[in-house]
């Protein structure tokens, strides 16, 4: 067909592979859940409810989204990750103290 690309050859060599699917419940050994298992106070939940936990959630998000730019000079994405998981260890906090952990950040994500 000469009016339109060959589609064939447009799957990317790292397009991943599909094994089996794994039921998570049945991995972890838990039962699965059902809609009877929702208590009568989940099912209550009103619009406003419903609207004002996605707005909270929404805010939430923001917030996070902005927490790098704190740092001077601001971290980046793949920077505050890596102080996150650094600064777990709350004797790395007191021994280096904040800014030194986001100088080595810094240095590590480059």
């Amino acid at each position: 067909m000469a009016d339109g690309p060959e589609l064939s050859g447009t799957v990317p060599a790292y397009a991943p592979s599909w094994g089996d699917v794994l039921d998570i419940y049945e991995a972890a050994g838990m039962p699965k859940s059902s809609l009877s298992d929702l208590t009568p106070e989940f099912v209550q939940l009103t619009s406003a409810e419903v609207i004002a936990a996605l707005v909270e959630m929404s805010r939430e998000a923001a917030a996070e989204s902005q927490r790098g730019s704190h740092f001077k000079p601001a971290l980046t994405n793949d920077e505050l990750a890596f102080y996150d998981a650094v600064a777990q260890n709350e004797s790395a906090v007191d021994l280096q103290g904040v800014g030194k952990l986001a100088d080595i950040a810094r240095g590590w994500c480059r």
